[in-house]
């Protein structure tokens, strides 16, 4: 039996819940296929600047990826956001901000393709100028 001392202490929290949802959003690390890298903070970047707009704001998590095809390997970035139980939102807000996200990030970018993923959909933004490298 644990002494006194040994016990985990345990403290009274508060507890908030929301729906659960998110959504993904896929870019990949390099200027169209061929171009230069793209960098953690060029990707934050993008980020904040759309962030500014919106009060509270909405967390993104970035996480390195890689994409694999046949004749195609490419590093990337997955951004994910979440019905934040401190700052919940309806889902429509979400999808809505990271479909915007998505289109700056392809522009911005320089991306021949970003795509956002919702639970009920996908969404792939196209640049006009992309570039077909793989099948």
């Amino acid at each position: 039996m644990p002494k006194k001392s040994d016990r985990i202490k345990v403290f009274e929290a508060k507890v908030k819940h929301a729906p659960t949802y998110e959504v993904k959003v896929y870019i990949g690390s390099r200027r169209q296929y061929n171009g230069t890298d793209i960098s953690k903070q060029d990707v934050i970047d993008v980020i904040t600047m759309e962030q500014r707009h919106h009060e509270p704001t909405f967390p993104i998590r970035i996480t390195k990826t890689e994409y694999i095809s046949l004749d195609y390997r490419e590093e990337g970035w997955e951004l994910a956001v979440i019905n934040y139980p401190r700052y919940p939102r309806e889902k429509e807000e979400l999808l809505s901000f990271m479909l915007q996200l998505g289109q700056k990030l392809c522009c911005h970018l320089e991306q021949n393709r970003v795509s956002v993923i919702a639970p009920d959909q996908t969404t792939m933004y196209e640049s006009p100028n992309a570039k077909q490298s793989h099948k």
